[in-house]
């Protein structure tokens, strides 16, 4: 039983982090990649845009923000909304300051949690086009102009930017870094497939037609992207939009943001509803092994050190063993604040392959409590 234990845990560990990518490489060789093909924005093509910032507060941030917003090259109409979330700070205050260059307050009194506020900022939008985005994110100039470029096309829905971090300084902004550039390829190569059906908050576009209200525990990195696969249109990877933002820099905040992130686990597995796993086979597959599985990870690895336990005695479970040891040893290295963790291959990558999935972990947690995460507030530094 431990064997079979062990080589099934084996197994699922190297799929999902491995095998499922290699698929979609073997799967894009024979595939052309039509990525870029009607991506350059016709002058005459200048639909409406709603750029929505959902903000608790965020009074370092936001003028910068809209600033950043309002020196975008985009030609067509730009509408900005700051949609405070209950701010206590001076949020509110330093935006009502751009009322003058157009920019709308939605001042929310109650601190409930992104998905509502997106639900009332965004069926108050005048723009055709959503754009959701954080207060801490900057977009390049060009950002609009290439994030709207592939609406042209009837069958496209959504598109979702390319999102660079910038801070580098600490172990957990480079761990965090080391695990976004994995997620990214995964992307691009889904993106190549026409199966991708997650977005980024940050920097995510979408037909605002399209949208349907999200629940509390829903975000719109994955609810509005699986409404347009729903509706027939496709979600697609726009590489030369680019945004910026920076990455945790603290283990509680990266913790968090794991744990925000397990109630996808739920919201997905009701939001894309039974008939769709046998109506749309590939992105079932995709779905099941990017995310179902990866979210699962942590109970692969659980049941895998367990089983090699009980396994020991033989030469390969001992060196299999030794090899558990070496990476517990190099998290342990990667999650030093100093320079050492930086000078030590693979420290910090598997510091960031423990913290991701301790937060599948805590986030399963909260879930089989009933304390699934909603809201979402900043972190101490």
């Amino acid at each position: 039983m431990s064997t079979f234990v062990f080589w099934l845990s084996l197994w699922g560990v190297l799929y999902i982090y491995l095998g499922y990518y290699l698929c979609l490489k073997l799967l894009c060789m024979f595939k052309q990649n039509d990525s870029e093909i009607d991506f350059v924005l016709d002058e005459n093509y200048t639909p409406t845009v709603s750029v929505i910032i959902a903000a608790f507060n965020e009074e370092k941030h936001i003028e910068n923000r809209i600033k950043n917003l309002l020196d975008q090259t985009y030609t067509g109409s730009i509408e900005i909304i700051v949609a405070s979330d209950g701010s206590t700070d001076n949020t509110v205050n330093i935006s009502q300051q751009y009322e003058k260059s157009g920019a709308v307050i939605f001042d929310y009194k109650e601190n409930r949690g992104r998905a509502s506020v997106h639900n009332d900022s965004i069926q108050s939008a005048k723009g055709e086009i959503i754009v959701t985005t954080d207060a801490q994110t900057v977009f390049e100039k060009d950002f609009i102009e290439k994030i709207v470029a592939p609406f042209q096309g009837k069958n496209v829905g959504c598109a979702v930017g390319r999102l660079y971090y910038q801070n580098k300084e600490t172990g957990i902004a480079q761990s965090e870094g080391f695990y976004w550039k994995w997620e990214v390829k995964t992307r691009i190569l889904q993106d190549q497939l026409g199966i991708l059906m997650t977005g980024t908050g940050a920097c995510t576009a979408f037909r605002k037609i399209l949208f349907k209200p999200m629940r509390p525990i829903d975000d719109i990195d994955y609810a509005t992207t699986i409404d347009v696969i729903k509706a027939g249109q496709k979600v697609r990877y726009i590489e030369k939009a680019i945004a910026y933002d920076e990455a945790p820099e603290t283990l509680d905040a990266e913790l968090n943001g794991r744990i925000r992130s397990s109630k996808r686990f739920v919201g997905t597995i009701s939001r894309w509803g039974c008939s769709n796993w046998l109506r749309h086979p590939f992105y079932s597959w995709s779905m099941m092994s990017h995310k179902f599985m990866r979210w699962s990870s942590p109970f692969f690895l659980i049941a895998l050190f367990i089983s090699n336990v009980f396994l020991l005695g033989s030469f390969f479970y001992n060196v299999f063993m030794l090899l558990i040891v070496v990476s517990i040893l190099l998290t342990a290295i990667g999650s030093m604040k100093n320079s050492i963790a930086l000078r030590i291959p693979f420290a910090l990558k598997s510091y960031s392959f423990f913290v991701a999935n301790l937060g599948f972990l805590l986030g399963f947690i909260r879930i089989a409590t009933g304390r699934i995460p909603v809201k979402y507030k900043m972190p101490e530094k």
